[in-house]
């Protein structure tokens, strides 16, 4: 495990090669070079309190977490913050990748998944603000985001250009700012949660069926 740690100028600042098993927590990574984080092979890695700062606000061609086509096992992120980053998160590969309570801003992309992800991805819990794209979807599969904050996005907030199923549900994003290339196969699902309470003078009613059709 690697905590409490901060890296700073590194090319790439956490690579993960390959059997490695680890939760790494409240790690601090300024202005790296390349990678943040870069996993490649056969791990179950949970990164939680990840802190990445580049001063250039997305002007360089660098990756916050970055999964390669190899990666396999299971990946997180969660309670953490990328900022100013070329590309804060790119999965890659072929595995379902979760991410919540994070915050991903002033970057030139906010989240991809690559050309190469046939996964299914959760993304939950989310800010993401002042990104040039805040969410680019290459890839094939599902891709599940609730309660995801998208705001101040200077070109868009989501693209889809291959057959990524992307369902939106609660949280915030400009419809406006969602563009789905003419040759994808992809969709774009906007959901909302519905809550009601049953009552019968004044008092709920326990137990009751509802049927909806």
């Amino acid at each position: 495990a690697i905590s409490n740690s901060v890296i700073s100028g590194a090319n790439t600042a956490i690579d993960i090669r390959g059997d490695v098993l680890a939760t790494m927590t409240n790690i601090d990574i300024d202005d790296p070079t390349s990678f943040e984080v870069k996993v490649s092979g056969q791990n179950d890695i949970v990164l939680d309190g990840l802190d990445v700062d580049d001063s250039s606000a997305g002007a360089n061609n660098n990756y916050g977490f970055y999964t390669t086509s190899t990666a396999t096992g299971t990946q997180m992120v969660t309670n953490s913050n990328f900022n100013g980053m070329g590309t804060a998160i790119y999965v890659n590969n072929d595995v379902e990748t979760t991410i919540s309570n994070t915050v991903v801003a002033n970057g030139d992309v906010g989240i991809k998944i690559g050309s190469q992800s046939n996964a299914n991805h959760q993304f939950s819990d989310l800010t993401m603000v002042n990104n040039d794209v805040a969410i680019l979807a290459e890839g094939i599969g599902e891709v599940t985001m609730k309660d995801i904050d998208v705001s101040a996005s200077v070109t868009n907030d989501l693209v889809i250009s291959d057959s990524n199923l992307v369902e939106f549900l609660d949280g915030n994003i400009d419809q406006l700012k969602i563009s789905i290339d003419s040759a994808a196969s992809g969709s774009f699902n906007r959901d909302r949660s519905y809550f009601a309470v049953l009552e019968a003078d004044g008092s709920p009613l326990a137990n009751a069926n509802v049927i909806m059709s």
